[in-house]
């Protein structure tokens, strides 16, 4: 799974905080990261290739929710659950809550041929909300009952008295049962004024922000906000939002530790109105996420100096084709700057404009394998050695199929020479069975070509380049990319560099 690729960190990913897994669309597990394995309790050769309803997801949940059709659902449209959370089995039976973030991945195709599943763990955020309004739902069926049983006998008196007292003892268990969860709680608790006064904190709160405990961070932080703040606009971001919906949920932003140090939060925070609607404070909590932030950074470097690597190689291969064919220097970098052009013209996204760059840089690349008597022949090709020539889309094509881009760009490089009424090679395909990269690649190649010196010809200019696609527009060339390849040129003044 972690091939050979020593610019990746791959422990970040083995033994990242989060559950990474990867199944195929039947729902059987292709992949999972070290930390999902521990977290499971499995080991790679109990899990792999085991469908995760005989595994980590029980047939239905706790709440009686069949999980059968919900994972099917997934395989099917995972674009429908990118967000999802669901009850998970570990090995050992226990159950846990698990927040699901899903992508589908795809082939070269594009065809979902499986499903990334990255996880956290949120069992402890629901026993806290359980917990607490489990003691609610006990404290007022036991109020409600005595209220019922005194009302009825009219003991006036005594049902004040009994009632006040019963208040106050579920009160106090209740307010005992909520303070130990507070207390046992991983993530930072507080209630604070409309001031930014502390009033209440628990010791993981203390703790993150350096404090001895909650009663040194209480009587120290005058207004958490202005104290703890890195950034000034972040926090006034923060109180603008806060103020005008009354609550604010995933809020990173830095923090100030005691010590002066910063690190990076997680806030989730709301108002807490009395029966007039007026604030009485605010309360909520607090995450510590600077290593996550640092493990995304770590991943983040790894995966740009990856893609670095990758444009070193594809500017290599370049080079090499036009070091063997030194008579058409500089085409493949010439269409590439056409094909970007008629694509921001076309409103291309911009990952796929990278993964076009990529396919138009490499089209040519199946003429390292052709003879170069034939590459720099001064004179026209005879039949012979054109239907030769003619190979190079499918030689580029058997040279990348390898390579995993995440995007069909062998198919492309395969396709550019192809034309829309099927007179096109190798496959002979027609209209929308070729891929709009490989048209606009298409159309990008044969204005170049026109407008460029050749051996055996000298250049044609750009006026009878622009003809000819015109005069084929819709026949030869998708009308599309024609008519976006003439306003760049013409209207906006487009150039080859030289």
């Amino acid at each position: 799974m972690k091939g050979n690729d020593s610019n990746i960190n791959w422990d970040i990913i083995e033994k990242s905080g989060s559950i990474i897994l990867c199944m195929d669309r039947q729902g059987k597990v292709t992949y999972c990261n070290e930390y999902g394995l521990s977290f499971f309790g499995y080991s790679y050769d109990e899990l792999i290739g085991r469908h995760v309803l005989e595994t980590i997801v029980p047939l239905k949940e706790s709440s009686g929710r069949i999980l059968t059709n919900l994972i099917d659902k997934i395989c099917r449209r995972p674009n429908d659950f990118s967000i999802n959370e669901n009850e998970n089995r570990k090995k050992d039976g226990s159950l846990v809550w698990v927040l699901w973030s899903n992508k589908p991945i795809k082939n070269d195709k594009g065809e979902v041929i499986g499903i990334l599943c990255i996880g956290n763990d949120m069992t402890k955020h629901r026993n806290i909300e359980e917990a607490i309004q489990r003691g609610y739902n006990s404290l007022v069926e036991k109020i409600t009952e005595q209220s019922r049983e005194l009302r009825e006998r009219k003991e006036d008196i005594l049902f004040e008295k009994i009632d006040k007292n019963l208040t106050l003892i579920e009160l106090k268990e209740s307010e005992e049962k909520y303070r130990n969860i507070v207390e046992c709680a991983v993530e930072g608790i507080f209630q604070v004024t409309e001031n930014g006064r502390f009033i209440m904190a628990n010791k993981s709160l203390s703790k993150i922000l350096g404090y001895e405990s909650p009663d040194e961070l209480i009587n120290n932080v005058k207004d958490y906000g202005r104290e703890m703040f890195v950034d000034k606009d972040e926090r006034e971001n923060f109180e603008s939002m806060l103020k005008s919906s009354g609550y604010v949920e995933n809020y990173e932003t830095r923090f100030f530790r005691r010590d002066g140090s910063k690190i990076w939060v997680n806030m989730n925070v709301r108002a807490v109105y009395d029966f007039m609607g007026k604030v009485m404070c605010f309360e909520g909590t607090i995450e510590d996420t600077t290593e996550k932030k640092n493990k995304e950074k770590m991943l983040q470097e790894s995966l740009e100096r990856l893609q670095k690597v990758m444009d070193d190689i594809i500017n290599a291969l370049s080079t090499t084709l036009e070091l063997k064919d030194p008579y058409t220097s500089g085409h493949q970098k010439r269409v590439t700057e056409l094909a970007l052009a008629i694509a921001k013209e076309m409103n291309y996204p911009d990952q796929n404009m990278k993964l076009l760059r990529i396919a138009s840089m490499l089209h040519d690349i199946g003429k390292i394998s052709m003879p170069a008597e034939i590459l720099s022949k001064p004179g026209r090709l005879n039949k012979k050695e054109f239907d030769l020539l003619k190979d190079h889309p499918e030689r580029g094509y058997e040279i990348l199929k390898g390579i995993d881009f995440n995007y069909p760009v062998a198919e492309i490089i395969k396709q550019h020479h192809e034309r829309m009424d099927g007179s096109g090679y190798p496959s002979g395909l027609k209209g929308d069975d070729i891929l709009m990269d490989a048209r606009i690649i298409g159309v990008a190649d044969v204005v170049e070509s026109m407008a460029s010196h050749r051996p055996y010809r000298p250049s044609l200019g750009m006026d009878i380049a622009l003809e000819e696609i015109e005069k084929n527009k819709g026949i030869l060339y998708d009308s599309d990319v024609v008519e976006a390849c003439v306003k760049v040129i013409r209207e906006k003044g487009f150039k080859f560099d030289q």
